[in-house]
């Protein structure tokens, strides 16, 4: 679902792990983080199962752990849902109040985390009030693409830059068609904005490469 909402510069890979706790999910031989990026962000959605289990301090643990390992990285943390499977004030939706609360306190001192909550209307929820129905589902897609564009991750694509034309017309009469190349450049800016000066070394030097080129079909005609 989040896929579909973003555009091709980005790509999307989902993990599951039904039943599972925070620190199970978390681990280290389940989920490798060393070679992501700031270019990358992990998006985590857990919790429900410490919560039921009286483990929510545990749960919250494994997260701080988790935090400080991605610091490479940017991280979205989603908070628990509420149970409507359970009466109201019940021990279980005591609980999700406070591990919710705590997250926040959790990540207040870092910079790579961020904490988005969960929908709590009953609106929101599968029948029997433990899931999240696809008005639910669509609800955290949407504030989760909301946050990634505020993010202002870097840009994976550069824009073309148009060659100027060497000649109108070449030797033998014959028109010479301009050419659109894409040339990386070193240094962008995360929002991608042109540095202003298109004709740097790389493009003259694909300048002269594609000028030969055009000259040795040429000659070939």
């Amino acid at each position: 679902m989040i896929l579909n909402c973003l555009d091709d510069s980005f790509s999307v890979l989902s993990i599951t792990k039904p039943n599972a706790d925070i620190e199970t999910i978390t681990s280290p031989i389940h989920l490798k983080t060393g070679k992501l990026t700031k270019e990358d962000l992990i998006i985590f959605l857990g919790g429900t199962n410490d919560i039921s289990r009286n483990e929510a301090k545990k749960g919250l643990r494994s997260l701080k752990n988790f935090t400080q390992r991605t610091i490479n990285t940017n991280l979205i943390l989603l908070g628990a849902p509420h149970r409507y499977d359970l009466p109201p004030q019940s021990y279980v939706n005591t609980e999700v109040k406070l591990y919710n609360k705590r997250l926040q306190s959790l990540v207040s001192v870092s910079n790579h985390v961020r904490v988005l909550s969960t929908p709590t209307e009953r609106r929101h929820h599968v029948r029997h009030g433990l899931h999240l129905n696809k008005k639910g589902r669509d609800w955290v897609v949407n504030n989760v693409i909301k946050e990634t564009r505020n993010w202002k991750l870097p840009c994976r694509v550069s824009s073309p830059i148009e060659l100027p034309w060497k000649n109108e017309m070449n030797d033998n009469g014959n028109q010479v068609s301009p050419a659109i190349v894409s040339v990386g450049k070193e240094g962008l800016s995360p929002d991608c904005e042109n540095d202003g000066h298109p004709e740097s070394e790389a493009s003259a030097a694909e300048v002269d490469s594609l000028s030969q080129m055009d000259e040795e079909c040429l000659r070939q005609t």
